[in-house]
């Protein structure tokens, strides 16, 4: 989206966060971009995030900083006094912690964008945040010029995305599979992603050997170069979503969608049995066989393909989402700020010294002697959130209404 919002006369600068789990050249490998600026941490520590978060605000001045999943950016903005830039939240999921980020930092939130009708219901619904700051801003694709074939014999799926167990259910491929080989029904298999499952499901999948083939991560480009191909299937099979991108992504590739019906469908209205795409229940495996397995019908592929292409064109392509952006991003210079006063920030020490000495001195010590703590894991290098997980009665009330 970068380059078409430049198009449009805006300046923009990607910030990316590094680390020891935490790497931009990899990121950028897949997703190239020139205006690039890196924020390390070099305490390790939660004053030390805000800090160089911070430090990047005032040296780049930015007129807008758009926040995803880096919750201590909030808190950085807030300590900017004068001319601190309009902060949007762009948020991609609809767990229960990022609703109470909005809770938490709204003072200082001048808009909050999500890409689905459930997750604008969500913040709407639950957060407390003014409904005239939120907005919906579908993710989009780059259209290409495709042609729409018959299915391609045999049946090949395609999994694009994060082999994890939660919200992804990628636990449900081999039981699905498993189906297919009773029924006899000759298939072939594409998985293009990484994450915590990969190792299981290989294990799971090795008396199928051959038939499925592991690809990891990929670039955009090689996406559609080697998996998004026309003829091919692609399997969903989340338990919720908020797009989801991957649909798009083949409906304009000129493939079919078979997908679970996880929540977010219903309120998104988008994917609808037997016209652009074939539903299963969540978690029902013979039922998504059983879709797979029809969707090898010429006349049934042919007509989704269609439908999923032409919905793709007319509804999530990366130049209407440009344009919706860019429209917002002229709207907000004209809106009042919100609050924007410092939040009260009060977490607990990072360490001996920060108990001893406080945060400013026990970070100024840290850099000077180049102690730097050292994290295990991503989550805790640069965290996505400090809000509980817990599944609320009104949160999960809010998901029960917008699904009905």
């Amino acid at each position: 989206m970068l380059p078409a919002l430049t198009a449009r006369g805006w300046s923009c600068q990607l910030g990316l966060t590094a680390g020891r789990f935490c790497d931009p050249g990899s990121y950028l490998t897949s997703n190239s971009w020139q205006n690039v600026t890196i924020i390390h941490n070099r305490s390790g520590t939660r004053e030390g995030r805000i800090r160089s978060i911070l430090g990047t605000l005032k040296y780049e001045r930015p007129e807008f900083l758009v926040v995803i999943n880096t919750p201590d950016a909030y808190i950085a903005a807030s300590r900017i006094k004068k001319n601190r830039p309009k902060v949007i939240m762009a948020l991609h999921g609809i767990e229960p912690q990022f609703y109470r980020d909005i809770e938490t930092y709204g003072a200082v939130i001048d808009a909050v964008v999500v890409p689905s009708r459930l997750a604008l219901h969500l913040v709407n619904s639950i957060t407390g945040y003014p409904a005239h700051r939120a907005y919906r801003i579908p993710a989009g694709v780059d259209l290409r010029n495709v042609q729409i074939t018959s299915p391609v014999k045999p049946l090949h799926i395609v999994y694009s995305g994060r082999l994890a167990e939660d919200a992804k259910r990628v636990q449900d491929i081999p039981p699905i599979l498993r189906q297919l080989d009773r029924w006899g029904v000759d298939y072939e298999m594409t998985i293009a992603g990484d994450g915590p499952m990969r190792e299981w499901l290989q294990s799971q999948l090795e008396a199928v050997d051959g038939k499925v083939r592991f690809l990891g991560t990929l670039s955009k480009a090689a996406l559609f170069e080697k998996v998004y191909l026309p003829g091919r299937v692609l399997l969903i099979t989340s338990e919720r979503e908020t797009g989801p991108l991957v649909a798009w992504e083949a409906m304009s590739a000129g493939m079919a969608v078979v997908s679970s019906e996880y929540t977010g469908l219903r309120a998104e209205n988008v994917l609808q049995h037997a016209s652009n795409s074939l539903i299963f229940p969540v978690g029902d495996h013979p039922a998504a066989a059983k879709a797979l397995q029809l969707s090898q019908k010429d006349e049934l592929y042919l007509a989704m393909a269609n439908s999923g292409l032409q919905l793709a064109r007319e509804s999530y392509s990366i130049e209407l989402m440009s344009d919706r952006w860019s429209e917002l991003l002229g709207s907000l210079t004209q809106l009042t700020m919100a609050e924007g006063g410092r939040i009260s920030f009060d977490h607990p020490p990072d360490g001996r010294l920060a108990r001893w000495l406080g945060h400013a001195s026990a970070e100024w010590l840290r850099v000077a002697t180049q102690r730097s703590y050292a994290h295990i894991s991503a989550g805790g290098e640069w965290p996505h959130s400090y809000s509980s997980h817990e599944l609320t009665e009104k949160y999960l009330q809010a998901i029960a209404s917008a699904s009905a």
